[in-house]
């Protein structure tokens, strides 16, 4: 009897064994690695988009390496899947171009490449279920939006939007769209411009937009609105003002795509004088902090936000370096990565998890002209 289940238990292996499942197993990073993207402005010792491991134990960036050679990336977004990258490629008559990683993440694939129908694209966002794209031409002030095929490739049928104005600053000649963000539900695009002091609103109808903007918000003459995000929880928007140095909270009615004005903070510390515009702004994931970048100050400005969405000035911190562009979170927001476009280096900054305040870890980068960073 025992042999005879010994003899069924062999045959039971042999067959078993016979057509192995084989699985495709793509690399991935070894634990405690997070994968790091970085955008750039081309020329001199860049040459598009580069990828680096980020240590989550250590707080180091290490093994840097191009993984698409593309003209000034500027403005980089990632899919939900993480598998396509989309990115704008900066001037003239500019572009966008769609990615997709390799099998073996060495490097992305071009699938797509479209013009951005205007001058100086500087901002990309795609919606949770990618089917949308939205960009904005700094230049010539319009904002665009591409279907996305399954594929990850761009649509042809692309729409274009037209601002129109100008503002009181000598920045502010025409529109200058800066930013678009796709609302927390997907009924609006959101299109914040410099140029003209307001935000527009696009609605989003049955899997694109349909017909004209409206004007969300208006900031004060002159604050030159840059960038913007939404808190995580509540129905509120941080507005970062590029011109006047200064940050911004409205409620938002996600409904009309309207937002009203709630409180407003420099971004500076009172005894500095000198010039200086803002650039990128974040927001903890529980909500409770605030960054916006400072270029001239160099530094990251460090907000409380209360719980009515107004918000108080903690402390301004040393970016470590000129011209911080764009910077970002880890995403279990324990450290903060800033890219110093002017001084050629990234640096790290550790998050005291209680108060949000920056602490820098020593631990720095270089690289050329890094002006987005995206995990």
């Amino acid at each position: 009897m025992r042999i005879s289940l010994f003899i069924v238990l062999i045959l039971f292996i042999a067959c078993g064994s016979e057509n192995p499942k084989v699985e495709e197993v793509k690399e991935t990073a070894p634990p405690g690695i997070i994968e790091l993207l970085i955008g750039t402005y081309t020329g001199e010792d860049s040459e598009g988009i580069y990828l680096a491991d980020f240590s989550v134990d250590s707080g180091t960036i290490s093994n840097i390496r191009l993984v698409a050679e593309t003209d000034n990336p500027s403005y980089l977004a990632i899919s939900p899947d993480r598998e396509n990258v989309y990115c704008v490629n900066e001037g003239k008559d500019g572009g966008v171009t769609s990615w997709r990683w390799k099998q073996d993440r060495s490097g992305l694939m071009e699938i797509s490449r479209r013009k951005s129908h205007g001058d100086w694209p500087c901002y990309v966002a795609v919606n949770s279920n990618e089917s949308l794209l939205a960009t904005t031409n700094y230049g010539t002030g319009n904002v665009v939006v591409y279907p996305i095929e399954p594929s990850g490739e761009l649509g042809r049928n692309s729409s274009i939007y037209q601002h129109r104005g100008s503002g009181p600053h000598a920045n502010q000649a025409g529109p200058h769209g800066h930013c678009t963000v796709f609302g927390r539900f997907e009924k609006y695009i959101y299109a914040v411009d410099l140029g003209i002091d307001q935000v527009k609103a696009y609605p989003i109808r049955e899997g694109g937009v349909i017909g004209g903007s409206r004007i969300a918000f208006h900031t004060s003459p002159g604050d030159g609105p840059r960038h913007m995000v939404f808190d995580p929880s509540r129905d509120v928007v941080f507005i970062v003002n590029e011109l006047s140095s200064t940050v911004i909270s409205a409620v938002v009615d996600h409904e009309k795509g309207t937002f009203r004005h709630l409180d407003k903070k420099s971004t500076l510390p009172k005894d500095y004088d000198g010039p200086n515009t803002c650039a990128d702004i974040h927001i903890s994931e529980n909500g409770r902090f605030l960054y916006a970048s400072n270029r001239g100050h160099n530094s990251i400005a460090v907000f409380r936000v209360f719980e009515d969405g107004r918000f108080g000035l903690i402390e301004n911190v040393s970016t470590e370096g000129e011209t911080p562009r764009n910077f970002t979170l880890t995403p279990d927001n324990r450290f903060l990565l800033v890219a110093n476009q002017n001084t050629d280096n990234i640096t790290v900054f550790q998050v005291e998890q209680t108060s949000g305040r920056l602490r820098y870890t020593g631990h720095q980068v270089n690289v050329s002209k890094p002006v987005c960073l995206k995990f």
